[in-house]
């Protein structure tokens, strides 16, 4: 029963990217670069003001 489920998924989720547009998959990675950059920019931020205060 599970190794069923388990192929079942697996050809569904293949199907699923074999459908996706270039573009949308282009667009969801643009969007992960850009959040996981603005986080990193925030962080640097944060540690940038608490050095300028204790200064």
């Amino acid at each position: 029963m599970s190794d069923l489920v388990i192929r079942l998924m697996g050809t569904w989720s293949s199907w699923c990217f074999t459908r996706l547009q270039p573009g949308m998959i282009r667009d969801a990675a643009r969007n992960m670069i850009t959040a996981s950059t603005w986080e990193h920019n925030e962080t640097n931020h944060d540690a940038l003001e608490g050095k300028l205060q204790r200064a």
